[in-house]
Order: structure tokens, then C-alpha cells, then sequence
């Protein structure tokens, strides 16, 4: 008997909840002066490796986006 696991999409990963919440703190992140980012920076990390085994892709998400963010701020 075969089973199948069900797989879960990359669109329905980046629509819950707590995303969209790291998503909206980086956006608004974005908009505030650099000692203000600075002073988030290492509550972002402790929040990032927090999620490590939370499962379902979420850790791996938030952390692109901290990556991703970071890099902006790092062209800048």
C-alpha cells in the first residue's frame, strides 16, 4: 500500500499568519532610520533561530527573508 503525504505549496506557506507577520516587521523596518534597524538586527536572529524546528518550510522562509533583507541593507 503506498501512502501519500501531502505536499504544501510555496504560495500557501508565504499566506499564514506568521509570515506575513516577518514579512510586515521587515517592510516597515525598511522605512525606519539605520540605528533604528540596527537596534531590531539581533531580535530578528533570536527570532529566525527560534523557528528552526518549527517545520512546514517556516524557518527556511523567514529566513530568506532575513537574508534577503540583509543584503538589501548591505547594497545600501
Amino acid at each position: 500500500m503506498k501512502v501519500l503525504m501531502p505536499t504544501i505549496n510555496r504560495s500557501y506557506i508565504r499566506g499564514t499568519r506568521l509570515e506575513s507577520m516577518f514579512e510586515r516587521i521587515i517592510s516597515a523596518l525598511k522605512e525606519q532610520p539605520s540605528n533604528v534597524r540596527e537596534g531590531y538586527h539581533a531580535h530578528l536572529e533570536d527570532m529566525v533561530s527560534s523557528a528552526r524546528n518549527i517545520g512546514w518550510g517556516y524557518y527556511d522562509y523567514i529566513r530568506e527573508l532575513l537574508d534577503e533583507y540583509q543584503s538589501e541593507l548591505e547594497d545600501t
